[in-house]
């Protein structure tokens, strides 16, 4: 409903969670074009907004779906992006997913040094936070 609705002008939250689920849908099902146009919807004036702490899904969702692509630097680029995003609004929501995220895409593109560094920082951040991971890729 919410990208049925009025708003394009201004997406809110909800709109831009909505536009970044249906690229990480088409993602799963190997449409690059349609997952990039949808990413691409989802983050679109993005800085123009009103910071939610929900916005830090955006990013997660925009790198899994690189990642099940199989475009690895795609992915490396926005889960860098999250973190940057998610620290820059003095926020850990999402943090120790992202970095176990990091890890994933560092062992699967052979950067074993980046693999062990983005492993300690999110065993780190679950630990202090009691954040849940998300491991069912």
């Amino acid at each position: 409903m919410s990208l049925a609705g009025p708003g394009a002008q201004n997406p809110t939250t909800l709109t831009r969670l909505g536009q970044a689920s249906l690229g990480y849908i088409a993602a799963a099902e190997n449409l690059p074009q349609t997952a990039a146009k949808n990413f691409t919807l989802a983050v679109k004036a993005l800085a123009e907004t009103n910071y939610d702490a929900n916005q830090n899904v955006l990013f997660y969702l925009i790198a899994l779906g690189y990642f099940k692509l199989n475009q690895l630097q795609a992915s490396l680029d926005w889960v860098n992006q999250g973190i940057e995003f998610t620290s820059d609004h003095d926020s850990h929501y999402l943090l120790a997913n992202y970095y176990y995220l990091l890890a994933r895409v560092a062992q699967a593109s052979a950067q074993s040094d980046l693999q062990l560094e983005a492993s300690q920082r999110q065993t780190f951040i679950q630990d202090l936070f009691h954040e849940k991971i998300f491991k069912d890729f």
